[in-house]
């Protein structure tokens, strides 16, 4: 079970809020840059921060652990709203993060963009029955890979379960 810490809760809330604030048919125009994202979290970059201005050490990390929260949730990862100022997309751990996590990732920016419009889909709609929907998607989800990787057939045996 993931634990946040204060900072990770504040990343979390203005994530959040700029995903309930969404416009649904748009996903794209709700990703925030990481200087955005910490001048949201920390507008006058106190001291008690200092992941929130460049080079900003640790925010990666911090946002790691408010994606494994979400996903442990069932949830899309949040994070997926954070975007580099340059090609306004994800940084390469964002994917690391997501097979790490045990999700498919073939392509890595099907796999943003995916999440990210599950971010706003969830979220915009401001209906607990969809977080609460969501949350069985994923655990579905879970549950389906578990049986695959139960019943792939292992090198040298079979699959066949005998009683002994």
């Amino acid at each position: 079970m993931i634990t946040m810490t204060p900072f990770e809760w504040r990343l979390h809330a203005a994530l959040l809020h700029r995903a309930r604030s969404a416009r649904r048919d748009d996903p794209m125009a709700a990703c925030l840059t990481y200087s955005e994202l910490c001048d949201q979290v920390d507008p006058d970059h106190a001291s008690k921060y200092p992941m929130t201005v460049p080079p900003f050490r640790g925010l990666n990390e911090a946002l790691g652990h408010v994606s494994m929260y979400e996903a442990e949730h069932g949830r899309f990862l949040l994070t997926a709203l954070v975007v580099n100022a340059g090609d306004r997309r994800p940084g390469p751990g964002f994917a690391r993060l997501g097979r790490h996590l045990g999700f498919s990732v073939i392509d890595e920016d099907a796999f943003w963009r995916r999440e990210l419009e599950g971010v706003v889909r969830l979220w915009a709609a401001n209906d607990i029955v969809l977080v609460l929907d969501a949350a069985i998607d994923r655990i579905t989800e879970d549950l389906q890979t578990i049986k695959r990787l139960v019943r792939k057939p292992h090198a040298g045996g079979s699959t066949k379960v005998t009683e002994g």
